[in-house]
């Protein structure tokens, strides 16, 4: 054998080898790839999977937010409503007092003029009475005066100075 055939011996060996080796690398790198590949798939369908899982506990939270939210104001309403009926009762219970201690106070002023009218038994009925018993005094040296206003089939009661309000002078007689 002489040293041509030891070396086209020797380089069909290698390129033999280099092609074996060539061969076994890209087999490697296919199934690596592949690996690789359907590592990426899973990971995008788990991502998928998580985004969903994610929406869907989003939707439900969204909803347990709203039905929570909306029993607080129903809750809360019902409270208003209950302190503000508490509240108009107590208004009410405190006008009613207010009306009945007005009118028994009318009622006491009142009283005499009926009592002097019923005394006077038809005379002089049109004959005004001030307190001194002076019928038909001048308005500057009255003391004072009582107007009374009917609006609503109630009595008010306001009391004031003589000559202090002119209207008020015209109105009571």
């Amino acid at each position: 054998m002489d040293s041509a055939s030891l070396l086209a011996g020797l380089g069909v060996g290698v390129i033999l080898g280099a092609m074996i080796g060539f061969l076994y690398a890209r087999n490697r790198l296919t199934s690596a790839t592949v690996d690789l590949t359907a590592q990426a798939r899973a990971a995008d369908e788990r991502a998928r999977a998580a985004q969903e899982q994610a929406a869907l506990v989003d939707g439900y939270l969204a909803e347990r937010f709203q039905a929570l939210s909306t029993q607080a104001l129903d809750a809360s309403q019902r409270r208003l409503l209950e302190v503000s009926e508490i509240r108009l009762r107590a208004a009410n219970l405190s006008a009613a007092s207010e009306l009945d201690s007005r009118r028994n106070a009318v009622e006491q002023l009142v009283e005499p003029l009926r009592q002097t009218r019923g005394s006077d038994s038809g005379h002089g009925r049109d004959k005004r009475l001030d307190r001194s018993g002076d019928p038909d005094p001048p308005r500057a040296h009255r003391a004072d005066h009582i107007r009374t206003g009917v609006a609503d089939q109630h009595i008010v009661a306001v009391a004031g100075q003589s000559g202090g309000d002119r209207a008020a002078d015209r109105s009571a007689t």
